[in-house]
């Protein structure tokens, strides 16, 4: 399994960043979340799941309502957990291409901070001079970010547009899976807005495509292919990309893992027990 993702990160790819690594640092889930948001709306909401339940949450409240209720329920981080840190050091030795992730929170960028590392972060379709600031690693947050909820893309009617509202980002992010392999990571590929960007791409960009892999448990992964999707299941999303796991026993397998890949990539005199040592989090829930 280390080898495995020692032989992608050695290409160079984009990193994908998911919720898994929120929840391993101290955020809710998303089945917490929405027990919040119903616990919270004025009456009653449908079955539904997550993107859908927010839109009725806006409708029997308001966004700013939700935006407030989001706020209070993500800020109880503890901090960057060792995955978190390990990445950024493997990004200090330009291991990645650019680091994608649909988290709205900002483990990941104080993780980078730690490593003094230059970050251009580019939230939706906001920052718009990227290419004006070369050498620096491109942290692109396509879901926004918990400074903005207003802009974040936390609902259905949100993501059904997004390629309308973000052709920037959108367009930045399609060029660089052209050009490089992907590691997903905290990722359970289960997202309705994931899925339906993939489903989205035109057949020759999905050809182009250099390898794609995720970092996550077997049971994690034949949950995700048989997700129900529209009248089928997301294996057929899922199998339009070059995707294929890269398998984990426990979620406890994950930070040592990354670990490890650093320091065969990215070696530092500071030993690997003290990196422990020193740094908090169990990185559960990865996936």
């Amino acid at each position: 399994m280390t080898r495995e993702l020692e032989s992608i990160v050695q290409q160079r790819p984009v990193l994908w960043v998911g919720a898994g690594l929120s929840v391993a640092g101290g955020f809710p889930a998303t089945d917490a979340i929405m027990t919040a948001v119903r616990a919270a709306a004025p009456r009653d909401l449908p079955a539904a799941e997550f993107t859908a339940l927010v839109d009725a949450f806006v409708d029997a409240a308001s966004a700013g309502a939700l935006g407030d209720l989001l706020q209070r329920h993500l800020q109880r981080s503890q901090g960057p957990t060792l995955t978190h840190r390990t990445i950024a050091r493997l990004a200090r030795a330009g291991c990645f291409a650019a680091l994608v992730t649909t988290n709205p929170d900002d483990l990941l960028e104080q993780a980078l901070a730690a490593e003094d590392l230059e970050v251009v972060v580019q939230t939706l379709d906001r920052t718009a001079t990227v290419g004006e600031q070369d050498g620096a690693l491109r942290l692109l947050k396509v879901h926004g970010a918990f400074t903005d909820w207003q802009a974040a893309l936390l609902s259905g009617r949100a993501a059904a547009d997004f390629d309308a509202r973000h052709d920037f980002l959108r367009a930045e992010l399609d060029v660089l899976l052209q050009q490089h392999p992907l590691i997903f990571v905290g990722c359970s590929l289960q997202d309705p807005r994931m899925l339906q960007w993939i489903e989205s791409r035109p057949d020759p960009w999905m050809r182009q495509l250099k390898p794609w892999r995720a970092v996550m448990r077997p049971s994690a992964w034949a949950a995700a292919l048989e997700r129900p999707w529209k009248r089928g299941k997301a294996r057929s999303v899922l199998m339009r990309a070059p995707l294929e796991p890269i398998e984990t026993g426990r979620h406890e397998d994950v930070p040592a893992m990354w670990l490890e890949v650093a320091r065969r990539l990215a070696p530092r005199e500071l030993s690997d027990l003290e990196l422990l040592a020193g740094w908090r989090g169990g990185d559960r829930n990865m996936g």
